[in-house]
C-alpha cells in the first residue's frame, strides 16, 4: 500500500466496519495548521504582518481549501510539502471516513490563529470544519 494510502485506508475501513455493524459513529480528525515562527524553526517569511498574512492567506489557505474540497490525498501531500499541518493524516483519515459515511461537502466553521488572540512572532493556525 502506498504511504499516502495508509491513513485513508484506516478511515475508510473504520467507517465500513461501523456500517456493517449497524453503528452510527462520529469521526473526528484533529491537527493544528502552520506552526510559524522561530520557536517552531519555521519562518520563511520573517516576522511581522507580512508573515501573518502569508500564513493566513496563503499557506494555511492552501490546506483549508483542500480540506473543504475533501481531497484527502492532497491534504497529506500539501502538508508534507508546505508544513501547514502537523498531523495531516488525522484530517485525511476523517475525510476518507466521512466520504464512506455519505458526506459530500465540507463547511468551514471558523479559522483563526493564536496571533489573533496574542500577537507574537511565533503562532499557530486553526480551522474548524464539519463534513455533511
Amino acid at each position: 500500500m502506498p504511504p499516502l494510502q495508509g491513513s485513508l485506508h484506516i478511515g475508510e475501513r473504520a467507517a465500513e466496519i461501523a456500517r456493517e455493524l449497524g453503528r452510527k459513529i462520529l469521526v473526528l480528525g484533529s491537527t493544528d495548521l502552520t506552526h510559524y515562527g522561530y520557536n517552531y524553526g519555521y519562518a520563511p517569511k520573517g516576522v511581522g504582518k507580512a508573515a501573518v498574512d502569508w500564513v493566513k492567506n496563503e499557506n494555511d489557505k492552501k490546506l483549508v481549501d483542500l480540506i473543504l474540497r475533501m481531497d484527502a490525498e492532497e491534504v497529506i501531500r500539501e502538508s508534507l510539502t508546505n508544513h501547514n499541518a502537523c498531523c495531516s493524516g488525522a484530517v485525511a483519515t476523517a475525510i476518507a471516513a466521512a466520504k464512506i459515511l455519505g458526506a459530500s461537502q465540507a463547511q468551514k466553521l471558523f479559522y483563526a490563529t493564536s496571533y489573533d488572540v496574542r500577537p507574537d512572532n511565533s503562532f499557530v493556525g486553526y480551522v474548524g470544519v464539519v463534513f455533511l
